[in-house]
């Protein structure tokens, strides 16, 4: 028996496209400010399917039943193994016995997992930023409004003034569609 056998942390795959492949949550879910992502459970049947709690470092909890505890745990409920069978297939478990090929794809592996999980951070990093910049984009607009408004106060026959008012309302309507699509929200305006 190999006494050289140990579960490796960093050959975890990453938490998201995990869960997406094990279909307790889609791919447009997002994540609220806290990391968190509502999901289906996998150790009861939840009518709204939104009572567990998926953060993006692995950690699970249930709000209905209670269930807790990280990838390892989810795999080892799910497909009822211990945790040596659970680490196999997160592909996190090393054993020295292996193969010098079979270390080598094991590497490979933990190589692309890690490139994925800092591709998905990046993609998240990338649509936050856009977010932001969409919002801040809305809070320019509404205060042009604002400022245009205290100058039709003072010059209500100013033709150009009003049309500017309408050019500033038309573009932050279009801003809003645009940062509530990206929010994850499907509007008709």
């Amino acid at each position: 028996m190999c006494t050289d056998a140990h579960f490796c942390r960093e050959m975890m795959p990453a938490t998201r496209p995990f869960l997406e492949s094990e279909g307790v949550i889609r791919p447009g879910d997002r994540a609220d400010r806290n990391g968190n992502i509502m999901g289906d459970c996998i150790a009861h049947v939840s009518k709204s399917q939104k009572s567990c709690s998926y953060k993006l470092n692995g950690q699970i909890y249930c709000f209905g039943c209670g269930f807790k505890g990280d990838l390892i745990d989810f795999v080892k409920r799910r497909y009822h193994l211990d945790f040596r069978g659970a680490a196999k297939r997160l592909g996190a478990w090393r054993d020295s016995a292996l193969a010098q090929e079979e270390r080598s794809e094991l590497d490979r592996q933990s190589r692309a997992r890690e490139e994925e999980r800092a591709r998905t951070l990046q993609a998240e990093m990338e649509e936050r930023q856009r977010r932001l910049a969409l919002r801040n984009e809305i809070h320019q607009d509404t205060q042009l409004m604002k400022d245009l408004s205290g100058q039709l106060s003072r010059d209500i026959e100013n033709e150009t003034l009003w049309e500017c008012l309408q050019l500033a309302s038309n573009c932050r309507e279009l801003t809003e569609r645009e940062y509530m699509r990206a929010c994850g929200f499907e509007v008709d305006f």
